[in-house]
C-alpha cells in the first residue's frame, strides 16, 4: 500500500501509475475517486478523497483472496460439524 498527501501529490501517482500500467479498466467517484486496473492475478486501486485530495494505492491478489475464501468455508463447515454432533 502507498500513501500520499495532497492532491498535488495524488495526480502525481496517478500519472507514474498510468505511465506503468496504462489507462484504468475502470474509474468510479463515489465518497472517493477511485482508478482500478486488472491484471491477470492483480487488481491495482488507486483512489482519493475528493475533499483532502490524499490517496492510497493498493494492490489486491485473486488467487490469495481465492484460498482465504476456501479456508473460511472450509472452517466454517469444520464448525458447523463439531456443533452438529452436540445435537
Amino acid at each position: 500500500m502507498v500513501k500520499v498527501k495532497g492532491e498535488q501529490s495524488s495526480l502525481a501517482l496517478k500519472e507514474v501509475l498510468i505511465a506503468a500500467y496504462g489507462q484504468p479498466d475502470k474509474t468510479m467517484e463515489m465518497m472517493t475517486k477511485t482508478f482500478e486496473w486488472n491484471g491477470d492475478d492483480c487488481i491495482l486501486r488507486l483512489s482519493y478523497g475528493l475533499g483532502d485530495g490524499d490517496a492510497t494505492a493498493d494492490f489486491e491478489s485473486k488467487s490469495v483472496n481465492e484460498k482465504i475464501k476456501s479456508i473460511t468455508e472450509q472452517k466454517a463447515k469444520a464448525g458447523a460439524a463439531e456443533g452438529a454432533k452436540g445435537l
